[in-house]
C-alpha cells in the first residue's frame, strides 16, 4: 500500500511520499530521476498544503519517514516549502530538518517555460551530512 490519506481542504493525514520530493516535482520527467537519490518517498504524514490563487503556494508536513528514516523519538521530521508560479515557469524551495540525525537538507528548482512546446529546468540541493 503506497498511498491511504484523507484530505478536508489543505489538510491532508495519512500515508504519502514526503513533501520533500512532492512539492517540489520529485525530481523532473527524466529518463531515470533516481540515479542521483534525492529523499526518501513512503511516509506517514499530516501536511497542510496552501494555495493563494495568486501563483503562492505552500506546504508545511511532519513526518514519520520509512525504514532506517523512521523517527525513533517523539519528536517528527519536519519539511516546509514555497513555491511561485507564474506564465514564465515557476521558482520552488524546500527544507527538511532530520529528527534522528538532527540534520538539514534543502533543494531550490527554477522552471522555465521559454515557448510553449519547451521547459527547462534546474535544481539545486545541499544537506548539513
Amino acid at each position: 500500500l503506497n498511498f491511504a490519506w484523507i484530505q478536508l481542504g489543505g489538510l491532508r493525514v495519512g500515508k504519502d511520499e514526503s513533501a520533500f520530493n512532492t512539492f517540489i516535482g520529485y525530481a523532473g520527467n527524466v529518463i531515470q530521476d533516481t540515479l542521483v537519490p534525492y529523499g526518501g518517498f513512503d511516509t506517514n504524514v499530516v501536511q497542510y498544503y496552501f494555495d493563494a490563487g495568486n501563483g503562492f503556494s505552500a506546504v508545511i508536513s511532519l513526518e514519520e519517514g520509512e525504514g532506517f528514516h523512521t523517527i525513533d523519538s517523539y519528536v517528527p521530521h519536519v519539511v516546509g516549502g514555497v513555491k511561485w508560479t507564474q506564465g514564465w515557469g515557476a521558482i520552488t524551495g524546500v527544507v527538511a530538518y532530520d529528527s534522528n540525525y538532527e540534520e538539514v537538507a534543502g533543494k531550490v528548482r527554477l522552471d522555465i517555460t521559454p515557448m510553449e512546446n519547451l521547459s527547462l529546468f534546474i535544481m539545486a540541493g545541499y544537506g548539513t551530512d
